[in-house]
């Protein structure tokens, strides 16, 4: 089966052709037909949103995609990498706050863990490494080092 579906807005329109199995794709095209509806009017970035699209169908998060935009743009490293507009970014943070809390408590919470680990092994690869001679040399106060 594949999905054709036009999307358009004041900003852009495109054109976007999936390939999905028969029984899969019912199940998809109405929640990304609602995912897109939601998120459409705040796009700012049509190549990225497109792009978007296709990753969020491979991973089957459609009926979320404005959630995902919003998530993508927190993430992106750079404003050239952003989908929505200012607007869009504002809007759905406040229609997904609790979701958007919970998600910053889990990335915390992973932060810290990795932060531990990360000590941990640290720690041990230190532990690990056979202890250096003593390396300091006195210099005799009236002599230099030989440097050629």
């Amino acid at each position: 089966m594949v999905l054709h579906v036009f999307c358009f807005n004041e900003n852009f329109m495109c054109d976007i052709k999936f390939s999905l199995s028969a029984t899969y794709g019912s199940t998809l095209l109405t929640p990304f037909i609602k995912g897109v509806n939601n998120v459409l009017p705040y796009v700012a970035d049509s190549e990225n949103f497109i792009s978007h699209i296709k990753f969020s169908l491979k991973q089957n998060t459609c009926k979320t995609i404005d959630f995902d935009c919003w998530v993508h743009d927190y993430m992106s490293a750079d404003s050239s990498e952003y989908i929505l507009t200012d607007e869009g970014y504002d809007v759905i943070k406040q229609k997904y706050q609790n979701q958007i809390n919970a998600l910053l408590e889990e990335m915390r919470i992973q932060h810290e863990k990795e932060e531990l680990e990360d000590e941990q092994r640290y720690q041990e690869y230190i532990k690990s490494q056979p202890k250096a001679a003593d390396t300091k040399y006195i210099l005799p106060v009236n002599e230099e080092l030989p440097f050629n």
